[in-house]
């Protein structure tokens, strides 16, 4: 199908989930693919038109690396949690016209310390011609959120932010805690410009507790968004543990994305989740302290 230049973008497969991805995922922009190795192992991979026509390896990789965030944020924010990334870890070259540097038919991985804010083919005055945006008839939320990402700059902007949240060292933390905040503000945004009041999809409380956290270095720390001394809180009990503010902010984009692409007129989508977001206490599923042993008793006694 893409003679000019055959990239193959390799997804690692211990992510058990990618099976499902490969039959439901449905996107123009994005393909992914499934294949057996001699051993009868699974191969997956990816290719994406956008990727078509370059010809540097330093070019090819901020493109891909890009898209790889945009799928990421497309999933968690369609999903409305996280879950583990998916990674767009090496690539293959078969095409002779290529970056001449290049090792041609090798697998190689690569590397960029910039992404592409527009990581598209055309520019986003070419998708202002519906019948140039050639969105699947039918697709799944996150699919269709990563194929409009490429002519809607909020859409494109809340999937990038949702795509680097990370719960895992020190850094990938401070960094979300922040992301989150600037996802708030790009929901916000959003609603304004389609005329409806964020607070029909979160619960006002709940949101008072994330930006109390997060804008305040008494609470947070390091974490936080802002520096400088902070003041006590009192009146309020503001969200700490990252994986509450994670769950509620993706709610949040999850509800406003839905009203959001519906109301452009992009899509039409049945049965849209309107109900409000509201704080949940996580719960770590190994601390033992949180386990109800009552109903062990006949066991222990």
């Amino acid at each position: 199908m893409f003679n000019k230049c055959k990239i193959e973008i390799i997804v690692p497969h211990y992510s058990s989930y990618l099976d499902s991805l490969v039959s439901s995922w449905k996107s123009n922009d994005l393909y992914f693919t499934k294949d057996y190795d001699h051993l009868d192992q699974r191969i997956f991979s990816a290719f994406s038109p956008h990727i078509e026509h370059i010809k540097t390896e330093k070019e090819l990789a901020r493109r891909i690396l890009s898209l790889n965030i945009l799928v990421n944020g497309a999933m968690f924010v369609a999903d409305a949690k996280t879950r583990t990334k998916i990674e767009f870890t090496n690539y293959y070259i078969e095409d002779k016209d290529f970056d001449k540097t290049i090792e041609k038919n090798a697998y190689a991985g690569f590397w960029t310390d910039t992404i592409e804010e527009y990581p598209f083919e055309n520019d986003e005055e070419f998708y202002l011609i519906e019948e140039n945006r050639n969105l699947p008839k039918r697709a799944d939320l996150d699919a269709m959120l990563f194929s409009i990402s490429k002519f809607d700059y909020i859409v494109r902007t809340l999937l990038f932010q949702a795509g680097v949240i990370f719960n895992n060292g020190i850094n990938d933390k401070i960094l979300t805690w922040n992301t989150l905040y600037k996802m708030v503000d790009t929901v916000k945004a959003g609603c304004k410009d389609i005329g409806i009041d964020y607070k029909i999809l979160i619960e006002e409380a709940s949101l008072e507790k994330f930006t109390a956290a997060c804008n305040n270095p008494t609470v947070l720390g390091v974490y936080a968004r802002h520096g400088g001394i902070g003041k006590n809180i009192t009146r309020i009990q503001p969200i700490t543990q990252i994986e509450e503010a994670i769950s509620l902010i993706l709610c949040f984009a999850n509800r406003f994305s839905q009203m959001y692409v519906t109301h452009k007129g992009y899509i039409t989508i049945d049965n849209i989740q309107i109900s409000k977001c509201v704080h949940q206490e996580y719960v770590d599923p190994w601390d033992s302290s949180k386990i109800d042993y009552s109903e062990f008793k006949d066991f222990i006694d």
